[in-house]
């Protein structure tokens, strides 16, 4: 574990939010970028990455609950990316003229999986803006399959 891993794990709870935000923060700054065996290419990490724990993909705040949880989880993401055994969903390419993408630009998305022992797997969201860098997007627990219902 790096000595920026490190600093991530201090114990958060009785924090406030605006507290924990400024942490993270400030530890996110210190990552610049990580390799990811499973792309074979590094992972860089940009202030949209940050943004997007807190904020949805249209810029509205996130509930302070998920913030917390995006927050917490970013202490596993560059674990995640070193470790990812699979590759979550199909690779999601929004189109640079699709109505989503105010960019104007090709957008791929790569979820990263990777399940820790004692707890739920974790996803690490990936993008890629037209050519450019592999960078980090945003961390989630993955949710469970639905399973479906027996008929009575």
């Amino acid at each position: 574990m790096t000595s920026a891993n490190r600093s991530f794990r201090v114990g958060t709870t009785g924090m406030t939010l605006r507290d924990l935000v400024a942490l993270r923060k400030l530890e996110y700054s210190k990552l610049k970028s990580v390799q990811c065996p499973l792309l074979k290419e590094d992972v860089l990490f940009n202030n949209q990455g940050f943004r997007h724990l807190t904020h949805d993909g249209r810029g509205h705040l996130r509930s302070a609950t998920v913030q917390k949880m995006r927050l917490n989880l970013l202490t596993d993401v560059c674990e995640v990316i070193k470790k990812a055994d699979a590759l979550g969903a199909p690779d999601r390419i929004v189109p640079a003229r699709h109505p989503e993408n105010r960019l104007a630009k090709e957008v791929c998305y790569h979820e990263l999986y990777y399940r820790f022992h004692s707890r739920k797997a974790v996803a690490v969201i990936l993008r890629r803006i037209g050519g450019g860098q592999l960078h980090f997007y945003s961390v989630r627990y993955v949710k469970k399959a639905k399973t479906p219902k027996k008929a009575t």
